[in-house]
């Protein structure tokens, strides 16, 4: 049997296991697991300073952020994210498309960190990873969390469970005790966002005499204030009075390096200039990334393919729409594997809202009909009578009419898919490097 055939036959088993296994014995499963692995490899977590980073969005971007700041701090860390897996020098690409895989994945990687001589991890922290027990045995020191929003709603059914399924993160980080590295103490940090609407929850779970809590925002619950620059041309905001400047364009990305920032000072006393200086060196893959080939036109990539992500790219890149007859083109659709049906409608409201002109493609469609799911997003962007919409399920066709419809002074933005290497269609992960594309047909064009 051909590799591929042998990985359908599991997703599908897999599949068929999920739905007539009881959840608590699966459940049992996973907590099987992750007991075996702390055993298995130490429990790592204990000779780390460990920082988890939890949200609907946001969390790939700041834990690269926090990795950045850190490691300009002169610290060896180590990074678990969606986009990529770092120990120490070595960057791996996150081929899956998972952020934790489950069996032990979390341990292993801690103590390879260990190994290398990490100082710190980083660890991004979902709420599917919570759930089943992935990050279970791991001592947090300091946590971060960004904002929560109803995208998540497949495993967790209600926002109330899944808004709770975050919090036991908190609550494992409060009944951990506090570690000592080197003969000190180490400090530990709760940073929240103060804009959230769910930020007096997790404050309350977060609230212990080994916490010290950072709420930050733009709005008045913050005890840590934002204060942006108006009409510079940079994105330049002011922090604990020091002035700080981030590479990439909009809000979101402030509030994605802004927990970097303060953790890094904190833990080690980097400087304003010393963060400015790496900052403007840091790409981060996938997010928000320009892509250039001489076209007359911006092409920016970007993983979002959640609503509210999806809004936030896109009122980051409208400031670069030619103020004259520019238009802003948005590549999109919605992850299949049931998630759609929570969200589709809603990305085609957002999409025919925020952009001009929106070309409705696949993303991972999984094991999910494409046509139905497009219909769904489409059903979203007629609500907006305004917006001019095409449907091209073939995304590499999808990518070539954004492309052919665009001219000077526009800007197209492709979400969905960020630095992703494959798609998953029909249990097959299908070769795919969205940015590699991009710039062949540019290319090309």
């Amino acid at each position: 049997m051909a590799k591929n055939d042998t990985k359908k036959w599991l997703a599908r088993i897999k599949r068929h296991i999920a739905r007539v296994v009881p959840d608590f014995l699966l459940l049992g499963y996973h907590f099987i697991f992750a007991v075996a692995a702390m055993v298995w490899y130490r429990h790592p977590s204990k000779e780390l300073v460990v920082i988890g980073v939890t949200g609907t969005k946001g969390k790939t971007s700041t834990a690269s952020y926090m990795h950045t700041a850190l490691t300009a701090a002169g610290k060896t860390v180590g990074l678990l994210s969606t986009a990529e897996v770092r120990i120490g020098r070595e960057v791996h690409t996150n081929k899956r498309h998972m952020t934790l895989p489950g069996r032990g994945y979390v341990q292993q990687q801690l103590r390879k960190m260990v190994t290398a001589g990490c100082q710190y991890a980083i660890i991004e922290t979902p709420s599917e990873g919570i759930r089943q027990f992935r990050v279970f045995g791991v001592w947090y020191d300091s946590l971060v969390y960004t904002n929560l929003s109803p995208e998540h709603l497949v495993t967790h059914k209600t926002f109330e469970r899944y808004r709770h399924t975050k919090g036991l993160l908190f609550k494992q980080q409060a009944q951990s005790p506090q570690k000592v590295l080197h003969g000190k103490p180490v400090k530990r940090y709760i940073i929240l966002n103060a804009d959230d609407g769910n930020v007096e929850y997790f404050q309350k779970i977060a609230d212990t005499p080994l916490n010290e809590q950072l709420v930050v925002g733009f709005g008045e619950k913050a005890t840590i204030p934002i204060s942006t620059e108006k009409g510079s041309d940079e994105n330049a905001f002011t922090l604990e009075e020091d002035r700080y400047v981030v590479p990439l364009p909009g809000i979101i990305t402030v509030q994605n390096a802004v927990p970097a920032i303060l953790l890094a000072k904190r833990y080690g006393g980097v400087s304003p200039e010393q963060l400015n200086d790496a900052f403007t060196s840091t790409t981060l893959p996938g997010r928000l990334e320009r892509i250039e080939a001489g076209q007359p036109f911006q092409v920016y990539c970007d993983y979002a393919h959640e609503p509210l992500s999806i809004e936030s790219v896109c009122e980051a890149l409208r400031q670069y729409v030619s103020s004259e007859d520019g238009r802003l083109l948005i590549v999109v659709g919605a992850v299949g594997a049931s998630r759609w049906r929570y969200n589709a409608t809603k990305i085609g409201e957002v999409a025919g809202q925020c952009a001009d002109v929106a070309i409705i493609t696949d993303v991972d469609p999984f094991f999910d009909d494409p046509e139905e799911i497009a219909r769904a997003v489409v059903s979203g962007i007629r609500k907006n009578k305004n917006a001019e919409w095409y449907v091209e399920l073939n995304r590499r066709k999808a990518i070539e009419k954004a492309f052919a419809l665009a001219k000077k002074g526009d800007v197209v933005i492709v979400t969905g898919k960020g630095a992703e290497v494959t798609m998953e269609v029909n249990g097959e992960s299908i070769p795919w490097d969205e940015r590699a594309i991009i710039r062949e047909i540019l290319q090309n064009g």
